[in-house]
């Protein structure tokens, strides 16, 4: 969605990742609204968190998307986003859903399955949360555009106005009424006669 209200987000709730993605969506929108699904992230039992946590957020109504990841690490730290039924569960998501795992160079197979893939967790939120400050600016140029618009349509609404008005048709109106009076009297006299 172009202008998200509600973010969801499956990641570890101690870890700097989730505070990367809530400090720079806050920072970029400050009225958006954030659930966190605190999930383990690597280990024993971390698949199966990770895949109830979106199962969960995709079951609350007010979330337009989610973001689910975790900050980088070895391979095998980031492994559990390189299981079979995590990347499933990106891919069934109902809403849409973007993989924010490790950095830049790292790619898993959830990168493949979610709705986007961004480079760390703090690029997940940059890409998915407009600035607030755009978004206004954007409003003042569509406002400025739309006035400038319709001042020039009234102008040129004016203009066909006051042409119209000062028309031959119009200026004469009443003498050409006169006139076609005077042409159907005047055909009305010629049929009576040559009847």
């Amino acid at each position: 969605p172009s202008l998200p209200q509600t973010l969801g987000v499956v990641t570890s709730g101690t870890g700097a990742a989730v505070r990367d993605i809530i400090n720079t969506a806050r920072l970029r929108y400050p009225n958006i609204n954030i659930y966190v699904y605190p999930a383990k992230v690597q280990g024993l039992g971390a698949a199966q968190e990770v895949i109830r946590g979106i199962e969960v957020l995709n079951k609350i109504e007010e979330i337009d998307l989610i973001i689910a990841g975790r900050g980088g690490g070895s391979i095998e730290d980031l492994w559990t986003f390189n299981e079979k039924d995590v990347a499933l569960a990106y891919f069934n998501s109902k809403k849409p859903i973007v993989s924010a795992v490790g950095h830049e160079i790292d790619i898993l197979l959830t990168d493949f399955t979610a709705d986007l893939r961004s480079s760390t967790p703090t690029h997940a939120s940059e890409m998915v949360v407009p600035e607030k400050k755009k978004l206004q600016e954007s409003i003042e140029n569509c406002e400025k555009y739309l006035k400038s618009y319709l001042r020039k349509y009234i102008h040129r609404k004016k203009d066909e106005v006051s042409n119209r008005k000062n028309s031959f048709v119009i200026k004469n109106f009443q003498r050409l009424i006169q006139e076609k009076n005077m042409e159907v009297l005047d055909r009305e006299r010629e049929f009576i006669k040559s009847y």
